[in-house]
């Protein structure tokens, strides 16, 4: 009996939610997808970008609130390039608000059904506190990606019922653009 004939996967808990699993031809490596990939083939995973024309010296800024009540955990990585010289600071417990809404989308299209669980706004005003707890900073060189969405070992989880700030300071008057990827997910335990 072959090695493939022996392994079974189950994608579900009733009758006939079950699977061979595959084995690559040439390398007889098992064919896996990591789970934030499969987060996109179950609706769960999201993306929303926006595109500023930043001042010199002058900040941009994404600003974002997870909900209260909820099980989901949001799962973020981010990334930003600007033509110019420039710092990206992303901040938790942030007291900035006012932006104008940013619309994330459904990476699978097939069921489209927008995000529920994370509120994005741009341009959002200080209330003049500060701007909380920095969790993460790097500068980055001109026509440089700064990024944390190199692996998914480098997303932040994100507290529920809390916001966050990203934000960038550009060198000179140029284009920024920031994208947000995540997916929301329960913990099966």
């Amino acid at each position: 009996m072959s090695l493939s004939t022996l392994l079974k996967g189950y994608f579900g808990s009733g009758v006939n939610e079950s699977d061979y699993v595959r084995i690559d031809g040439s390398t007889n490596s098992l064919q896996v997808i990591d789970y934030a990939h499969h987060e996109i083939h179950e609706g769960s995973s999201f993306v929303a970008s926006k595109v500023f024309t930043a001042p010199v010296g002058g900040k941009v800024n994404i600003g974002m609130i997870t909900p209260a009540g909820t099980t989901n955990l949001i799962h973020l990585t981010f990334s930003v390039i600007c033509d110019a010289a420039y710092t990206v600071s992303f901040y938790e417990a942030d007291d900035y608000e006012g932006g104008t809404l940013v619309t994330g989308y459904n990476r699978n299209r097939e069921v489209g059904t927008p995000p529920a669980d994370l509120d994005i706004t741009h341009t959002d005003t200080d209330q003049g506190s500060g701007t909380g707890t920095e969790l993460w900073t790097f500068a980055g060189g001109a026509n440089k990606t700064v990024t944390t969405s190199g692996s998914d070992r480098h997303e932040f989880v994100l507290e529920n019922e809390q916001s966050y700030l990203l934000e960038v300071t550009a060198s000179q008057n140029d284009i920024v653009t920031i994208e947000l990827n995540w997916y929301e997910h329960t913990d099966k335990h």
